[in-house]
């Protein structure tokens, strides 16, 4: 937990703080997000083997801020991987186990449809329970596999304004 915490501040140091030399912003008011109001977004996609619903937008610059709640079954697992060219996503792993897999290349294995996802091809593979945090960084392919109970998680993606 103090790791997680110690984490968590570290995180919300660099991308709140500026570097130094630049100007500071305005400060802008705090968001909040309350339980009932991530539960009442997860609750609409009960029944679907996935989802990532944005419970809250946040403009805090220079980036935009995601808080989503999502979760994976069974079913909702799979190899097909997913990158994100100008987002880092950070995952808190609220009820369930399973296995996250990072890095490695996508590919699109031959004779595939060409609409399909592609797969994720030499990435690690982690194994993550109740509350693990999972960090990925831009670029990096990723992908949640090998669910042993339904995955819930709080997902906060970080991207430039644009």
């Amino acid at each position: 937990m103090t790791r997680t915490f110690s984490f968590a501040l570290v995180l919300v140091g660099l991308t709140v703080f500026p570097a130094a030399g630049q100007q500071s912003a305005p400060v802008a008011p705090a968001t909040y997000v309350s339980e009932d109001e991530l539960l009442a977004v997860l609750q609409k996609s009960i029944g679907k083997p996935q989802s990532d619903e944005t419970a809250q937008k946040v403009a805090a610059p220079p980036n935009n801020v995601l808080v989503n709640i999502g979760h994976r079954t069974k079913e909702g697992a799979t190899m097909s991987g997913g990158v994100h060219p100008d987002l880092i996503e950070v995952y808190h792993i609220i009820e369930g186990a399973g296995t996250v897999v990072t890095g490695g290349t996508l590919v699109r294995p031959a004779g595939a449809d060409p609409n399909s996802r592609p797969v994720i091809q030499g990435g690690k593979a982690q194994r993550i329970t109740t509350g693990d945090v999972v960090v990925i960084p831009i670029n990096t392919p990723h992908t949640f596999s090998e669910i042993e109970r339904t995955l819930v998680f709080l997902n906060i993606r970080i991207n430039p304004m644009k």
